[in-house]
């Protein structure tokens, strides 16, 4: 027999993702749009959700469907999306922002590799006394 709190039932799944985010039955089913009551019987495997009710819950738990309804993980890129359907326009645009600044920074980081060095780029050969990379001669010298 399963208890109230078994993770392999919708229930507590649900109430592990809410615990996890720390906040209350109260607070999650304001949160869903549903009422306290009724996510008392969710957690506690007394009623099944609406598909409504399970639209909230993955946003509000940045969750997927598959995991309440079966217990299935989220892919990496499943989990990002998750996240991202629980932000708020302003939320979505600074990470954005800062997505591309990371972006920047490695193109920018490419750049400056040392030079030399397979798999980066640069030129190959020794530095000259200032540090500046040096040429190769015709038999691949430097």
């Amino acid at each position: 027999m399963r208890t109230k709190n078994d993770p392999s039932t919708i229930g507590g799944r649900i109430k592990i993702l809410r615990q996890k985010e720390k906040i209350t039955q109260r607070q999650l089913a304001e949160a869903v749009g549903i009422s306290y009551g009724y996510m008392a019987d969710l957690e506690q495997n007394r009623k099944s959700p609406s598909a409504e009710t399970v639209d909230g819950l993955r946003n509000v738990l940045h969750t997927t469907s598959d995991y309440i309804f079966y217990g299935d993980e989220p892919t990496d890129e499943e989990a990002i999306l998750a996240h991202f359907r629980g932000m708020n326009q302003a939320q979505i645009d600074h990470v954005m922002e800062s997505a591309d600044i990371v972006a920047k920074w490695n193109r920018q980081a490419d750049q400056q590799r040392e030079p030399g060095i397979p798999g980066r780029k640069g030129r190959k050969g020794k530095p000259d006394e200032q540090g500046r990379p040096g040429k190769e001669n015709e038999n691949g010298e430097s």
